[in-house]
């Protein structure tokens, strides 16, 4: 393979994850966001669509945490979102580990890989 296609590869794959580890992240934020308004504010959470879509004590909630059925993660979407991730890292190092010497001194390492 080119040295170009090597190169293109690599980024592809480097979009590839950046997307995996986003939606991870997103997941992430959104479950640690409903675990520190439960463990810290519970009245400030409002979950849409099972007939409690207003805080119980809306004078003292504060702004409202809302999580809808359609955001909240489910078993599938943890179990296609890590493993989306798992393989995206791993075509990336396997792209990176297919770059010539002087190509990896053209892009970033992958994360938590040795340059």
């Amino acid at each position: 393979m080119k040295n170009g296609q090597e190169l293109q590869c690599y980024r592809e794959a480097l979009d590839d994850y950046q997307e995996a580890k986003k939606i991870v992240s997103e997941i992430s934020k959104l479950t640690a966001d409903v675990s520190n308004c439960l463990s810290t504010e519970p009245y400030r959470l409002t979950i849409s669509g099972f007939g409690m879509d207003m805080p119980l004590k809306p004078e003292f909630a504060g702004k409202q945490l809302v999580c809808s059925p359609g955001q909240w993660p489910n078993e599938q979407n943890l179990a296609e979102a890590v493993t989306r991730l798992y393989k995206t890292e791993k075509a990336l190092h396997k792209a990176w580990s297919s770059l010539s010497p002087e190509g990896k001194k053209q892009v970033e390492a992958p994360p938590g890989s040795l340059k």
